[in-house]
């Protein structure tokens, strides 16, 4: 049985539990053309994600892939705000840094560790406490749960590893 669509948590409105088949062009170009958004709106992971899904709830995928459409025709033309693009994808490259996202936001702490996890494939929380100067516990309990949202892969001998390569297009996964 699939996960329910969305859930209401006491300490959330509504989360909605959905994947997004979209290219990396149309996520920027779906961030790019929200007409509300500006840099500071795009901060932590979530709201990436979050804008993203707003985008397809409200415009639907036909609007999302003719954005692209259109940003490509901006960025041919030389029309495009070249510094808000940037951002909009620098954000998405932010998000997918560690392969695709499968559940939980990317914090700092498990951002550093998926960095560290794809430079040196292999490592244990021993080494990349050392490597990253966090706390033995908190790179356990982060690795241990990156492990089961789909962030990294464990071997048997407890050793790190960056998740199969998938392109950021892949998949969106919202939680």
């Amino acid at each position: 049985m699939s996960a329910p669509l969305f859930e209401v948590t006491p300490e959330t409105t509504v989360r909605l539990r959905i994947e997004l088949p979209l290219t990396a062009d149309e996520m920027a170009a779906a961030l790019y053309y929200e007409l509300h958004l500006v840099a500071d709106d795009l901060v932590h992971d979530q709201d990436v994600r979050d804008a993203l899904v707003l985008a397809v709830a409200t415009e639907g995928l036909t609007a999302v892939r003719q954005r692209a459409e259109r940003l490509c025709a901006e960025i041919a033309a030389g029309t495009v705000d070249a510094a808000w693009l940037a951002v909009c994808r620098r954000r998405l490259a932010d998000v997918f840094a560690a392969g695709p996202v499968a559940g939980r936001p990317m914090q700092e702490t498990r951002r550093a560790i998926a960095r560290r996890v794809a430079a040196q494939p292999g490592m244990t929380p021993k080494q990349l406490t050392d490597a990253l100067g966090i706390s033995y516990q908190a790179v356990r309990r982060a690795c241990t749960r990156m492990a089961a949202d789909g962030q990294v892969s464990r071997d048997a001998t407890g050793r790190y590893f960056p998740v199969s390569t998938r392109p950021a297009h892949a998949v969106l996964g919202v939680a």
